[in-house]
């Protein structure tokens, strides 16, 4: 147990699993909550979500599945093999080492962390009294609904969502799936996607072991900077850099039309191929929608969603920045019928500029809804380090509301137009359709 009221944490259950899950998830075991959003507390008419962010990260802790440091000065080569396989810095000396596993962020990081030097605790928000401060912003500025789109691995909590919600006042929307396979709990090698599937088919119909059940499939990654490299190895910051980067750079490369030709399983990592493939599969099984992590210059793994039997109108394309800055792109994505969303570069954390340059990410947005595609557009700000709360020096959950709509309606926006990106369209995707076996 990891503290907070987590009742069962995801590596101790895993054992088993497979008779379990497949049991748990089989056909007709739950009734349908097609026309029903899905909530921690239960299934609630679509018309009660308002003002809604659908993606957020209201407790997670990244490095969940990784051990705790032996001193001050050490961090372990499994957590570094592991933030390298991510494609992120490690610290490189003692200094870096005791920055990394300071107990507490405070304001006089900030230079540091703009120096992107990585502090473990900053990948974990699990205050519930914070939460509960956090979020009452969002409710002031007049919002209504948080998805929550944690994966297992990541510190997913069902409980703590429940006792949000109940606090709070507000409605809050629980996912399922995993994220990017150097987060995965280690039994995920093993599964098959019928397994993974299972589990997230359970999430949606039943619940885990306290019957809390999930609303939506996701975060599920799309994400071609994760790399494999040996326990052994040590590549510096810059090659892993450059490695992570390779395969988004060979796509940007690429003229558009033929970037659809690549085969994807040669820009994604099995691992992740995996459990896209298994998510697509839970969505169409159970009417849920799908939200993607897909943060790359393309849309060519829509064909693993589509080859699942999937429905592209309920698929949300999440950190879609390459997407909505590139005309070409979008245009393409907007034809698929998929959901494009603007979160991550949305935020405002105080290590970066305040929110930064959304110009792009506006004028896309702007261009969708002028052209008849305001269905296909969603916001929300992905919270997911400490930085981003306003208790150390964020813009919180209220930066969209203070910070980004502004912005859209000096695009042009009307607040008719916005209210149905806030409102009409997460009603439509959080409500859930019939399942398709």
């Amino acid at each position: 147990m990891t503290g907070g009221g987590r009742l069962v944490p995801w590596h101790s259950f895993a054992t088993g699993l497979a008779a379990l899950f497949l049991s748990c998830a089989s056909p007709g075991g739950a009734a349908s909550t097609a026309g029903q959003v899905m909530t921690v507390t239960g299934p609630v008419s679509p018309d009660r979500l308002g003002p809604a962010l659908m993606h957020e990260h209201l407790f997670v802790d990244w490095f969940e599945n990784m051990p705790a440091a032996a001193s001050a000065d050490d961090v372990s080569p499994a957590v570094r093999r592991r933030m390298q396989q991510a494609g992120w810095p490690v610290p490189r000396d003692a200094e870096q080492a005791r920055f990394f596993n300071s107990p507490d962020l405070t304001l006089d990081m900030i230079d540091e962390l703009r120096r992107d030097w990585r502090l473990r605790t900053n990948y974990r928000i699990d205050d519930e009294t914070l939460a509960r401060r956090e979020v009452a912003a969002f409710a002031a500025a007049g919002g209504r609904t948080i998805v929550d789109l944690t994966p297992y691995g990541l510190g997913r909590d069902p409980a703590r969502l429940r006792r949000l919600a109940a606090a709070s006042g507000l409605t809050i929307v629980m996912g399922t799936g995993w994220y990017r396979w150097p987060f995965h709990p280690d039994a995920i090698a093993a599964m098959s996607v019928d397994d993974l599937a299972a589990i997230m088919i359970r999430d949606v119909e039943r619940g885990g072991p306290d019957g809390i059940r999930a609303g939506i499939i996701g975060e599920i990654p799309v994400d071609s900077r994760s790399i494999r490299i040996p326990a052994d190895a040590d590549p510096s910051d810059e090659e892993v850099r450059a490695r992570s980067g390779a395969a988004r750079k060979r796509l940007l490369a690429l003229p558009l039309a033929e970037r659809d030709a690549v085969d994807p399983r040669e820009i994604y990592d099995p691992a992740e191929l995996k459990v896209l493939r298994a998510a697509a599969r839970a969505s169409r099984r159970t009417g849920a929608a799908l939200s993607l992590h897909g943060v790359d210059p393309w849309i060519g793994y829509l064909r693993i969603v589509e080859e699942e039997g999937a429905d592209l109108r309920r698929v949300i394309v999440g950190h879609a920045d390459f997407i909505l800055a590139d005309r070409a792109l979008l245009q393409k994505a907007l034809a698929k019928g998929v959901t494009l969303q603007a979160d991550y570069r949305l935020q405002y954390y105080p290590n970066q500029s305040p929110v930064g340059d959304v110009t792009a990410l506006v004028a896309g947005i702007a261009w969708a809804v002028a052209h008849g595609h305001r269905d296909q557009v969603l916001l929300s700000l992905d919270i997911c380090n400490k930085v981003g709360l306003r208790h150390y020096g964020g813009g919180g959950y209220a930066t969209l509301h203070n910070h980004i709509l502004p912005k859209l309606r000096a695009a042009g926006l009307a607040e008719h137009d916005i209210q149905h990106i806030l409102v009409d369209n997460p009603r439509r995707l959080l409500t859930m359709a019939e399942p398709r076996r």
